[in-house]
């Protein structure tokens, strides 16, 4: 292979996924390895080194541009660290520091704003300047691009729209709050229903059986998508965007079982005069839109152009990505902040 790439990795709470990615956004070459939370980040971050070795390794003569990582939960981007990850149990990790034996420029983002950035680039939002993405899986994050930035927000940690508490008195989150959004919708909490009322003992067996017709089970994917939707008509009404993109592995599993409800209960919450000015469409490229998103992260691989919005510490102009031109910046092609 010859050429230009990034390497991404997608980092969850049960999988870590990991990628070559070049110019065109094109994954080379990908590598599935379970995510070992039961170590703690120390082991945690040493699979992460030996999938990456694996993968510079594979490179070939083709020129790595710089090592991406999308990370679960609330980040301090500015300092590399997971503030705040439900999924891993951990709480203000410093992340960077340890990936700085391989010489490479190193950066990180939230892993649903990578899918987010990977999409903006290369699919369902390539060529709309606003848009949002769902990804609704485990549980639900969203990523927000405003006027073709990457909206960051106050301290580089928006649009948690699945931590909006819908009912108080509701199911618990791994955030500790009870009743939020994602404790509804997403994956985890929705196999837990599904177990507590006698229907399904898991989402695949769920599925199954809504898409046999079984009423129960119809039901509560019914009552997915009148949250979900009411979680979109939310993020409408806020950011009034072009298009929602709806992406993440149970989103892709439950297809037209989730598709026509949803659209009907998120147009029938939205404001009018914002109804109808935005559609909803599923996300392009699939499970490695995180991988991506975060190869994408080095403007390098994007041919130069910047990628995202300014960070709150720094400002710069018009779509500069963080460290855009700071020595010793990712960006900049600088080695990994301290």
């Amino acid at each position: 292979m010859s050429g230009r790439c990034a390497i991404g990795l997608d980092v969850g709470g049960t999988k870590i996924l990991g990628g070559l990615v070049d110019e065109t956004g094109r994954v080379l070459l990908s590598r599935r390895i379970p995510t070992p939370v039961a170590e703690g980040p120390a082991g945690v971050f040493a699979a992460m080194r030996r999938l990456i070795r694996e993968l510079l390794d594979q490179a070939g003569d083709r020129e790595v541009v710089g090592i991406g990582l999308g990370m679960p939960g609330l980040i301090d981007r500015q300092r590399g660290i997971s503030v705040h990850s439900p999924n891993t149990g951990w709480s203000n990790v410093p992340v960077l520091p340890e990936f700085t034996e391989f010489g490479l420029p190193v950066d990180m983002e939230n892993d649903v704003r990578c899918h987010a950035l990977g999409e903006y680039w290369f699919g369902a939002g390539r060529g709309v300047r606003h848009f949002v993405l769902l990804t609704l899986g485990t549980g639900l994050g969203s990523g927000i691009v405003v006027d073709g930035e990457l909206f960051q927000g106050g301290s580089g940690m928006p649009g948690e729209i699945g931590h909006v508490v819908v009912d108080p008195q509701g199911p618990p989150c791994g955030c500790g709050n009870r009743g939020c959004l994602e404790a509804l919708v997403g994956g985890r909490g929705l196999a837990r229903r599904a177990r507590e009322a006698g229907i399904a003992r898991d989402v695949q067996e769920l599925i199954a059986l809504a898409r046999a017709g079984e009423p129960r089970a119809l039901g509560l994917v019914e009552e997915v998508a009148r949250h979900l939707g009411w979680g979109i008509s939310i993020m409408a009404n806020l950011f009034n965007p072009q298009r929602v993109i709806l992406g993440g592995g149970l989103a892709k599993a439950l297809g037209d079982l989730l598709f026509g409800s949803l659209r009907r209960y998120a147009e029938a919450m939205t404001m009018p005069g914002i109804r109808g000015t935005y559609d909803i469409v599923p996300a392009a490229l699939g499970e490695e839109a995180g991988v991506v998103g975060a190869a994408a992260l080095f403007p390098a691989l994007t041919g130069g152009a910047a990628t995202i919005a300014p960070g709150p510490a720094e400002p710069r102009g018009p779509l500069a990505p963080p460290g855009c031109g700071a020595p010793g910046s990712p960006a900049a092609g600088g080695e990994v902040r301290p």
